[in-house]
């Protein structure tokens, strides 16, 4: 794979699993990142979302 600013990232599959209902992979990255930013989630006991989801 290729960043946005055009170094190289490796990744590959080191691992199958089941998050509860859900199957799902581990992996492994390498290469060379910078920090570029930071996102914050807060559990609602009221909200769905807090139940978890899926990036895809």
């Amino acid at each position: 794979m290729r960043s946005p600013t055009g170094s190289g990232v490796t990744a590959r599959m080191v691992d199958t699993l089941s998050l509860g209902t859900q199957d799902a992979v581990r992996v492994q990255v390498s290469g060379k990142a910078f920090y570029s930013g930071r996102a914050t989630f807060i559990f609602d006991e009221g909200d769905e979302l807090g139940q978890g989801f899926l990036c895809r």
